[in-house]
C-alpha cells in the first residue's frame, strides 16, 4: 500500500495487516482475545462504534493482560496526547 502526503512525500506502511471477521455481537470479545493470543504483533488498533464500547473493550483487554490505551471522541486532543505519551489511561 502506498500513501502520498502533500503529493510529494511517500508514506509506506510495511507489514500492515488488516483482519475482518463478521461475527454475532456475543462472539466478538472471545474471537478478539483468541486473535490477540495467536497473532505476533507490536501494535494493534481496534476501532469500535461507541465510547461505551471503547471503554468496555479497554477494560476487557486489561483483564486479559493486554496493554491497552482507550482513546475516544469524548476526550480533548490534549488528553489523547497525554495518554499516548504515558502509554496507559
Amino acid at each position: 500500500m502506498e500513501i502520498y502526503v502533500d503529493d510529494e512525500a511517500k508514506l509506506t506502511l510495511h507489514g500492515l495487516v488488516q483482519h475482518y471477521i463478521k461475527l454475532k455481537e456475543e462472539e466478538k470479545n472471545r474471537k478478539l482475545n483468541d486473535l490477540l493470543d495467536a497473532l505476533d504483533f507490536n501494535q494493534v488498533v481496534i476501532f469500535v462504534k461507541s465510547v461505551s464500547r471503547a471503554a468496555e473493550l479497554d477494560r476487557l483487554l486489561i483483564e486479559c493482560n493486554f496493554p491497552s490505551i482507550c482513546i475516544h471522541s469524548g476526550m480533548s486532543q490534549e488528553e489523547r496526547f497525554v495518554l499516548l505519551d504515558v502509554g496507559r489511561c
